[in-house]
């Protein structure tokens, strides 16, 4: 893996906040914001330049605003419309119409989805969500 080596001005108590954190997890400083920067800025080559800003753009959300990510979900309706179409392909060939309307159903699926993993990333980068405590 080739490095770059990279000057930064941080705030005090940013830098406060991660020395601390480098600390307490007996870890280098160093691979601290690195590991920092890795969740912060995921990446984003295999999905598209819209979702790739979505993504991107959650790193900037507050906490409230990112649980509501964390804790969305497909509306009922296109939840119920995408099981039936998946059943009725179970069935038999799709029209094309189906067919279109399964792949937009699924590509939303999926955006949500990202979303979400996102959002409990940056959440527990923040350490506010906890893979062994999910009560939040």
């Amino acid at each position: 893996m080739n490095f770059q080596t990279v000057t930064l001005r941080v705030p005090n108590p940013v830098y406060k906040r991660v020395k601390r954190a480098a600390e307490a997890l007996q870890r280098p400083l160093e691979e601290m914001i690195v590991n920092t920067l890795r969740v912060a800025v995921p990446p984003l080559d295999d999905v598209s330049p819209t979702m790739a800003a979505e993504l991107a753009a959650l790193s900037s959300l507050s906490e409230e605003a990112l649980w509501q990510v964390a804790r969305s979900v497909m509306a009922a309706k296109l939840q119920t419309r995408l099981h039936t179409l998946s059943a009725t392909q179970r069935q038999r060939r799709l029209t094309v119409a189906e067919e279109k309307k399964i792949n937009a159903l699924r590509q939303e699926y999926g955006r949500i989805t990202l979303r979400k993993a996102q959002a409990y990333a940056l959440l527990h980068q923040r350490g506010l969500y906890s893979t062994t405590n999910t009560n939040s």
